[in-house]
This record gives structure tokens, C-alpha cells and sequence, in this order.
């Protein structure tokens, strides 16, 4: 059986205006991962801006925009986390979150029972 989560990665993006950083998790490339924050913003951005209707599917903000809406921005991979499910790859995803926030960066990211 193929596992996707084999493929479980950690990476953050940098606002390098603002310094604020947005961490996630994938078990897609990183290119592929920024592409699709990306595509979500920009269609987030232009719904906010004209009211496309045919973008209100995508009209949700994510907290991922707040630091690609500088258009500043740096994606790094974490580290590479092989495991078996979402639920691992979240808790340590959680897990850089917090430490994250230990050495002072602000983070963007709303925690899961936190908003």
C-alpha cells in the first residue's frame, strides 16, 4: 500500500517585510505546496478586491496569506517527516510551531483550538 505520508514534510514561509512566519506540513513538493498557497491567495485577493463571484469558492482566508501578501517571501523545508497519517504529521507540525514561537518568531498560524 503507498503511503503518502512517507513523503511528510514541515517547512515554513517567511514574510521577509514583516518577519512573520507561517508554518505547515505537506507530503507534496515544496514547489507544488507554495504554488497552491499561492493560487489560494491570489484568488482570495482578487474575490476581496472585486467581488468575483466566480472565485467565492476560494474566498476563505487562510493564515498562510498574511505572509505571502507582501509578495516578499521565502519558503524553507523544516525538516522531512516520514510517517503514517495526517494526525502524526500535524502534531509535529504543532510540535515546530511551538518551538517556533520558543525562540520569539511571531507566528501567523492559528493553532488548533486556539481560533
Amino acid at each position: 500500500m503507498d503511503n503518502k505520508y512517507l513523503n511528510g514534510k514541515i517547512y515554513y514561509i517567511k514574510d521577509n517585510i514583516s518577519g512573520d512566519y507561517y508554518i505547515g506540513s505537506t507530503c507534496n513538493g515544496l514547489k507544488k505546496r507554495l504554488q497552491q498557497h499561492i493560487s489560494e491567495f491570489k484568488a482570495w485577493r482578487d474575490w476581496e478586491v472585486n467581488g468575483d463571484a466566480s472565485k467565492m469558492a476560494h474566498r476563505k482566508h487562510r493564515c498562510s496569506m498574511d505572509v505571502l501578501f507582501n509578495e516578499d517571501f521565502d519558503m524553507e523545508l523544516v525538516k522531512n517527516f516520514p510517517c503514517c497519517s495526517d494526525k502524526e504529521l500535524a502534531a509535529e507540525e504543532y510540535k515546530v510551531m511551538d518551538a517556533f514561537e520558543v525562540l520569539g518568531k511571531n507566528l501567523v498560524n492559528k493553532k488548533r483550538g486556539n481560533g
